[in-house]
């Protein structure tokens, strides 16, 4: 899933570790929404999702 960013916005960021699944110290997910509550649900729907 690709998100774009919207221009001239805020944006909030959910940034996701996601060692346990790939065992990658390095590996991250980030999402972004409008609000704090809104990129934190599209975490949890991607998570859900995989």
């Amino acid at each position: 899933m690709v998100q774009q960013i919207r221009h001239n916005e805020p944006q909030y960021i959910c940034i996701i570790p996601v060692e346990k699944i790939t065992a990658n110290q390095d590996e991250e997910i980030m999402t972004f929404g409008a609000s704090a509550d809104d990129a934190k649900k599209q975490g949890e729907e991607l998570l859900v999702s995989t």
